[in-house]
């Protein structure tokens, strides 16, 4: 398997492992103490971290995001998350809400063991259990009004497969939660899709929206749809604890968009 060198991108990284799915590659690499999941034949997308010598720290930004989540819900009882990616979002939410059922839905069974092998992810014992699937499919069997939390990460390779930015997966979603509960989603800002996914979403959750920027040039946003009402409050004890989601700046602007359906 002819596999094209990342030396330009990651300068000086081991590969540990590297698997072909599809038109993909799924590779591994480490450099020094910072062990990173990769998806993409050519110029690689990075899809998560962790510390080796310290694997229950989140070190990406996004992750980091995901904890506020608690801000809405301070002690959640159901937890879904759309796409595992290394595992540490639900593997941080398990340490820290102990009595919380969190499910993970995750589409490929090669990300999933290489999250086992690779990334310290456990889900063969305590409050965490994955289902291996498309999860469009998979939210439609989810009990009634029974979700306090939905982490929404499900990225491909690049950006987020269609079927998990449509109306129809978004009102599957909504019938999932409780009435008062909170959605958090991964997002690229600036890209294309970006104004047709908020429209779906607005559709179906609401327009009380917030969001947390992640910076230091990183091009992911947080945005949270809070149902019911709920507002963030201080304080939590992950980094960022000095920051808080901010009410959408410009929601209005998605007024005119078209949101996404199956139906193109």
């Amino acid at each position: 398997m002819n596999i094209p060198s990342l030396e330009i991108f990651y300068p000086g990284s081991e590969t540990l492992c590297a698997i072909k799915e599809g038109m993909d590659v799924i590779r591994v690499v480490q450099q020094g103490d910072m062990r990173s999941l990769l998806m993409g034949y050519g110029l690689a997308h990075m899809h998560g971290s962790i510390s080796v010598s310290d694997p229950t720290k989140l070190v990406n930004q996004f992750s980091q995001k995901f904890m506020q989540t608690f801000r809405f819900v301070p002690a959640p009882q159901n937890i879904l998350v759309v796409g595992l990616g290394v595992g540490s979002v639900p593997m941080a939410m398990a340490k820290h809400v102990v009595d919380a059922k969190i499910e993970v839905l995750e589409i490929s069974p090669v990300i999933h063991k290489l999250a086992r092998e690779y990334f310290m992810f456990n889900d063969l014992s305590g409050n965490i259990t994955t289902t291996i699937g498309d999860a469009f499919i998979t939210i439609q069997s989810i009990e009634k009004e029974s979700l306090d939390m939905v982490l929404l990460d499900g990225f491909g390779t690049s950006y987020i497969p269609i079927q998990l930015m449509c109306s129809e997966f978004m009102k599957f979603v909504k019938r999932a939660l409780k009435s008062r509960a909170v959605v958090a989603v991964n997002l690229l800002r600036h890209h294309v899709s970006f104004n047709r996914h908020m429209k779906s979403m607005i559709d179906a959750f609401g327009d009380d929206i917030y969001l947390m920027e992640c910076g230091n040039g990183i091009t992911n946003s947080m945005i949270f749809f809070s149902i019911g009402g709920l507002k963030p409050k201080f304080p939590l004890s992950f980094d960022d604890q000095n920051a808080t989601p901010i009410p959408y700046p410009d929601k209005q602007s998605f007024a005119g968009e078209k949101p996404f359906t199956l139906g193109g």
